[in-house]
């Protein structure tokens, strides 16, 4: 027994120190918000012209929160023809919220809301994969909730997370002011799937059904902020 936890434990990718609870996940914060923390200072860029500078809805001054749940993304009313179609009312909420913060379009704080995301996604990718890669370890059923102070007990996990904080195909979706919509749908999208009840549920049937329609409620926010944020349900 003794020889084979320590074959497993030399078998790890990562030492064991940065698998610890708070350093591995420090460590992981960390990087993802070093990596984009210069982009608080940049400008309005790309799309962020039509879905933040001239998108009117942006502005609590300019029109009401009904006409941002019957416009779309681009402040076009959704029943028009010549509509985007794209529904993210969600999306241009926290751009209201980060207009009101900022006393108007202040880029610094627009872009300080991505950044301040990207790591938080991070986070709870990693409890995902540290879930599912422990399961696949143990061969054991899903844990029944989320413990923050557990131990990283999957270097796969540790790695994947860290790859993808500091992964530049993110550059867009995080410098980007639009990109808020896919930083906040992936929030959501990972929380919903942690909150999904598990066959190791304790608590009984009422708690079951709590967590089964906090999951629903997760996905259906995460599809308000960008479309394919429904496909957490699948």
């Amino acid at each position: 027994m003794g020889e084979g936890k320590g074959s497993r434990e030399e078998s790890e990718l990562v030492p064991g120190l940065l698998r610890h609870w708070l350093i591995g996940r420090v460590l992981v914060a960390g990087l993802a918000l070093g990596c984009y923390a210069n982009s608080c200072w940049g400008d309005f860029v790309f799309d962020d012209s039509e879905a933040v500078i001239n998108n009117q809805d942006v502005d609590p001054g300019a029109t009401s929160l009904a006409d941002v749940f019957s416009h779309d993304f681009w402040g076009t009313n959704i029943s028009s023809r010549t509509s985007h179609k794209s529904y993210r009312p969600l999306t241009v909420l926290s751009f209201r919220l980060s207009f009101w913060l900022g006393g108007g379009r202040n880029p610094f704080h627009f872009h300080l809301a991505n950044v301040l995301l990207h790591p938080l996604v991070c986070l709870l990718l990693l409890e995902v994969l540290n879930n599912w890669f422990c399961q696949l370890k143990t061969s054991s059923k899903p844990v029944s909730r989320v413990d923050w102070r557990a131990p990283i007990c999957s270097s796969e996990a540790l790695v994947a997370t860290l790859l993808f904080a500091v992964h530049p195909i993110h550059t867009e979706s995080v410098s980007g002011v639009v990109g808020r919509a896919e930083l906040a749908s992936a929030l959501f999208f990972f929380s919903s799937i942690l909150a999904y009840p598990s066959p190791t549920s304790q608590g009984g049937r009422a708690v079951e059904i709590l967590r089964l329609l906090l999951t629903l409620v997760l996905a259906g926010s995460a599809m308000l902020f960008k479309e394919q944020g429904i496909t957490a349900l699948v």
